[in-house]
């Protein structure tokens, strides 16, 4: 109520008794007259209490809708939005900082853009004047100024900034920093910033409680997590590498991220493509898409140490526009040798939990055992497969899985595809370069093909093989001709384009490729190594560089030696 009503209402519950005998004209006078002095001091009182009560009204208010049963996130926020109701101006600025005993961490904000949030920062030294005082006021700019990191039409905008200490004296929780006073009520300044550093006291203790329960919860979330993932090791798989994959598809949806590759260094120098990529299934197109933007950002996140985050808009340039929004990255490192990277994406952004970090941290030491574990297994096994020159499987390898996956096809009533790939002149680099550059020159076109095959789709995993000599077989479980000439096209572009590095010269290679799909171009392994053949044989008639996927009902006979006069 204001004084003017207070003195009304006295005036009228004074007279009331006496209306019937006054009439309109001893109404008139009274009013006239004006409250007696009694009246006045009365109507004060009455004022000062009705003050009073709004005071406390409004602290009451506050302290139920700050101090209720809500998650940290929403009372920070709804903090900010009374904070920005109470000033009652939209283009003021109000932002909680978190501080953790060496410096201030920005929680939230309103008024401020998203590139002035990541810019801030509170002034660490302020601390013991805040713990000290409850409220400072200083202005937005210079070396006095509590907040550095506003653009200069910002400190424009906000010429002055105070800033309240959330928590008490000897537990500070945080900073509240505003652009302007906090006048709540009616009452003076020195009364509401008493009600709000009551309030900021308070909201600091119920928020330091709620933080070591949500720790608490965390910490057996966490340990209930990795817990989970100590079982996928234990578990028997087919072979390690299913183990690993498991393992880290796992850890992503964990870790709340949908996708996860594991890099590993090699010995001369350099990356690998993943040794395994892991998460939810993708589309062919996205899975590709997905793949080379991984590729093309991984140089950008070695050399760190501890656990890597980049959203969006911290990616380098370079990476062009991207599936993912954000990124997590641990280094694999044993004492001080680089082991590989781990490497989490998603499409969504936000942020990334400290439990969540510190739980990819943890993986990835996890992962070096499993690695030490394991590796060697694989490598075993691996040897067995693969081709020494290449790292490709080997011709065993390719037989024995051309015959499985050509009669799952048959099974399924799916396409099955076969590529067979011939390096273009490669007895002439062998003749005037020497056998090492020749076998240098298959090497890097063996790692392109492994690179673009890396980034189909998850479903049907492709298989690489050094068929024999200079020429590769790729076999294309689940894919049709469209598909397969896709791939193959792709393969030849990435070859034609990819310099061979031998000692100080650097040359560049081209391949052709034939292509056979089953089941319209044979139903049997010979029948569609025939057609492959033969295709084949047409793309080296035809000019070489060049990818035929045309059915070819003769044979391709012995013409071989011809392609390379």
């Amino acid at each position: 109520m204001f004084p003017f009503q207070i003195e009304q209402t006295l005036l009228i519950g004074a007279t009331g008794t006496f209306l019937p005998f006054l009439g309109a004209a001893g109404l008139y006078y009274l009013a006239r007259r004006g409250p007696s002095r009694a009246a006045q001091d009365a109507s004060a009182e009455q004022w000062q209490s009705g003050q009073r009560v709004e005071t406390l009204t409004t602290e009451l208010r506050l302290i139920y809708g700050l101090l209720g049963p809500h998650r940290i996130e929403d009372r920070l926020r709804k903090l900010l939005e009374e904070v920005r109701g109470t000033v009652g101006a939209e283009a003021e600025m109000a932002a909680v900082f978190r501080f953790d005993g060496r410096g201030f961490e920005l929680r939230h904000s309103l008024g401020l853009t998203a590139e002035s949030s990541k810019r801030i920062i509170l002034e660490p030294r302020i601390q013991s004047d805040l713990s000290a005082a409850g409220m400072l006021r200083g202005p937005s700019s210079g070396g006095t100024s509590p907040l550095r990191g506003l653009k200069v039409e910002e400190r424009a905008m906000w010429p002055e900034l105070s800033v309240l200490r959330i928590g008490s004296p000897q537990r500070p929780w945080g900073a509240l920093v505003t652009s302007r006073m906090l006048p709540a009520t009616s009452g003076s300044a020195a009364e509401d910033q008493a009600m709000w550093q009551r309030i900021l006291g308070l909201l600091g203790d119920e928020l330091a409680r709620s933080e070591q329960v949500v720790s608490r919860e965390s910490e057996l979330d966490l340990t209930r997590e990795m817990l989970e993932l100590r079982k996928i090791a234990d578990l028997k798989f087919p072979t390690p590498a299913r183990m690993l994959q498991e393992f880290l598809g796992r850890t992503a949806a964990l870790a709340d991220f949908e996708r996860i590759s594991l890099y590993l260094t090699v010995p001369a120098g350099g990356t690998a493509p993943p040794m395994i990529r892991a998460g939810i299934p993708l589309t062919r197109e996205l899975a590709q898409e997905w793949a080379e933007a991984e590729d093309n950002l991984f140089p950008w996140l070695t050399g760190h140490r501890g656990v890597l985050t980049l959203s969006a808009a911290e990616f380098p340039r370079t990476a062009g526009v991207t599936p993912f929004g954000t990124v997590a990255a641990v280094p694999l490192l044993r004492d001080t040798d680089d082991v590989g990277l781990l490497v989490l994406t998603r499409r969504g952004g936000g942020t990334i939990t400290a439990a969540d970090r510190q739980l990819i941290g943890w993986a990835g030491e996890f992962l070096l055992e499993l690695l030490a574990r394991t590796v060697d297994r694989i490598t075993i096994e691996e040897q067995a497969r693969i081709d020494g020159l290449t790292l490709l499987a080997n011709r065993r390898t390719f037989d024995q899985e051309f015959e499985r996956l050509l009669d799952r096809a048959a099974r399924s009533e799916q396409p099955c595809s076969l590529l067979l790939l011939d390096l273009d002149r490669f007895k002439q680099v062998n003749d005037t370069r020497g056998h090492q550059a020749g076998d240098t020159a298959l090497r890097t076109v063996s790692h392109v093909v492994q690179r673009v095959l890396a980034r189909t789709r998850e479903g049907d995993q492709p298989l690489a093989a050094r068929y024999g000599g200079e020429e590769l077989a790729v076999l294309l479980p689940g894919t049709d001709c469209v598909g397969a000439r896709r791939i193959a096209e792709a393969i030849r572009e990435a070859v034609e384009r990819t310099p061979v590095r031998y000692g100080d010269t650097e040359f560049f290679m081209t391949l052709s490729g034939g292509i056979a799909t089953a089941p319209q171009d044979g139903r049997t392994t010979r029948s569609l190594l025939t057609a492959a053949d033969a295709a084949l044989y047409t793309a080296k008639s035809e000019g070489r560089n060049r990818i035929v996927d045309q059915r070819v009902h003769a044979a391709a006979g012995d013409h071989r030696n011809d392609w390379f006069r």
